[in-house]
């Protein structure tokens, strides 16, 4: 019986002890611009407020998830393309290290990242431009994570979904991310 309950006060001291130390990762709205070029060589604007973002912080991923249908631009042509091709969601997957998101803020460099973009039913690797900057307390870090990129059309089949446009898509995505330590 003693032993009973030894055992269970060790055990609620090694539980409490992970609770106290335990970090908690949050992102708010990421926020998409995409730009293009229609084939009269009219700039296209276009963005998404709507992304799905999951972190898992024990395996340092991230994945952005995008309803092509919530991305609208200034250009009708373009929406409508969009709206006909019926695509399944843009997903953004890649591995985001926390050392290197607090080592590269306080460098300010811009970091190459690779990303797994899953588009129109065809992963492919894409590469990425990060820039991190950071704001951090004794219980608090936030970070602002830009990313910019290509989708490029031939690889991911888009060439005849999108034919009003004449080059690949640029993308640029900002992220904010706060982790809490207690």
């Amino acid at each position: 019986m003693q032993l009973m309950i030894k055992l269970t006060f060790s055990l609620a001291v090694f539980f409490l002890s992970l609770t106290i130390h335990a970090q908690s990762v949050q992102t708010n709205a990421i926020i998409i611009e995409l730009k293009a070029v229609n084939y009269n060589d009219v700039a296209i604007n276009a963005s998404s407020r709507d992304a799905e973002v999951n972190m898992d912080p024990i395996a340092n991923t991230t994945r952005i998830a995008i309803d092509p249908i919530t991305i609208k631009s200034d250009n009708v042509e373009f929406d409508k393309a969009i709206e006909m091709a019926e695509f399944e969601p843009f997903v953004f997957k890649m591995v985001i290290d926390p050392m290197m998101l607090d080592f590269q803020s306080r460098q300010n460099e811009q970091v190459d990242a690779t990303c797994f973009a899953t588009i129109n039913g065809i992963t492919q690797r894409i590469e990425l431009k990060l820039l991190i900057t950071s704001k951090k307390t004794s219980t608090l870090n936030t970070y602002v994570l830009t990313g910019t990129g290509r989708i490029p059309l031939e690889l991911f089949e888009l060439k005849d979904k999108l034919s009003i446009l004449k080059d690949d898509i640029s993308f640029l995505f900002t992220q904010n991310i706060t982790a809490a330590y207690r």
